[in-house]
């Protein structure tokens, strides 16, 4: 009988053997309850009365009494057109009515675009009942912004205890707006601190590379900055004026007036945009002069206070601009609450032929 031979390993360190890969552990669900005892069904029974009566039917397998989140049967709405225009596209309507807080009941309604995009409205700060009645007055129109450049979808929240006896509608406040058209999605964010601009961002879909200028929505006006370039988007701000409601429909408005633009700006070659915008283009750069000039300015006039001295000692108006104009230039630079450019302008210059695909 043969003998076995003998197994010889390889000299040298051996590979270290796979450690086996766990799974990541499952997300926390967002409507969770600590502390809180899961929905009964004599629980849900109770609240279903003012649902009933306006025709929205509890949906058992979508909901959970754990996390005590209540959905409600979807609702498919059709399509408004007028003048054979879209005015509001076809939406898929889920509603919610989240429980987690028993002391704090919250409605959220979501309507599904055909493009993916999603309005939201939240509604807290009342009684269920009180929640589902504010509801009514907020119409899906209202949620969406659809005209011949592109549909906006944007999300609402509503404090139900500030409305009074007032509409809903002149309570909604705005936190986010989105809109796709022309290969990109452009995303506006509200900041929860008043005073302060909201946010910009130009997604390009399919995860396409796009050369936009710089200046692309800064030649909107002054309350507009430049684009600046992040990993996969382009990013920047607009300042939102009043406070309340008043700051809502100025943003929704601005919201309005980017998505026309680029819809035009996209859908041409990218030469046209310096041809129609050249003006604005040197504007925007003339502005970033302002911080450049003010310091040019500070020290101009320090030279120019220097003879004013007996060749001894500095003149006293000299110290006191020396003592004085640093703190208040660093003072003028935190209230603009954005950090300014300063630098040489930036020179216009055409974009590439190419730098986006125009139709």
């Amino acid at each position: 009988m043969p003998t076995p031979r003998p197994v010889l390993l390889p000299e040298g360190p051996q590979p270290a053997r796979p450690r086996p890969v766990r799974p990541p552990a499952p997300p926390r669900p967002r409507n969770s309850a600590p502390g809180q005892p899961p929905l009964t069904h004599h629980q849900i029974l109770a609240l279903m009365g003012p649902f009933s009566r306006r025709g929205l039917k509890l949906d058992l397998a979508a909901s959970d009494r754990l996390q005590r989140l209540l959905a409600f049967e979807p609702r498919d709405h059709p399509a408004v057109m007028v003048d054979g225009a879209v005015t509001l596209p076809p939406l898929h309507e889920t509603l919610h009515l989240d429980l987690a807080d028993p002391k704090r009941p919250a409605l959220v309604r979501e309507l599904l675009g055909p493009d993916g995009l999603s309005a939201r409205l939240e509604l807290t700060g009342g009684e269920p009942d009180a929640l589902l009645g504010r509801l009514a007055e907020v119409p899906a129109s209202r949620q969406w912004r659809c005209d011949r450049a592109a549909a906006v979808a944007m999300h609402h929240w509503l404090d139900v205890g500030d409305v009074g006896a007032g509409s809903g509608l002149t309570a909604l406040r705005l936190r986010e707006a989105t809109a796709r058209l022309a290969g990109v999605t452009l995303q506006l964010r509200m900041t929860s601190v008043g005073g302060y601009p909201a946010e910009l961002e130009l997604t390009p879909d399919d995860g396409r590379t796009l050369a936009l200028p710089t200046d692309l929505l800064a030649v909107l006006g002054r309350a507009w900055s430049r684009l600046s370039a992040a990993q996969r988007s382009w990013r920047g701000h607009v300042a939102v004026r009043g406070d309340g409601k008043h700051r809502t429909r100025h943003a929704e408005d601005l919201m309005a007036r980017a998505v026309a633009h680029l819809q035009q700006t996209l859908h041409e070659p990218p030469p046209r945009f310096h041809a129609r915008h050249w003006r604005a283009r040197w504007g925007v750069s003339l502005r970033e002069l302002g911080p450049m000039a003010l310091g040019i300015g500070v020290v101009a006039l320090a030279f120019g206070l220097r003879g004013d001295g007996d060749g001894e000692s500095p003149s006293s108006m000299l110290a006191l601009m020396a003592n004085v104009a640093p703190p208040l230039l660093m003072m003028l630079f935190f209230v603009r609450r954005e950090m300014p450019y300063i630098g040489l302008p930036r020179v216009p210059r055409r974009p590439a032929p190419d730098a986006w695909p125009a139709d």
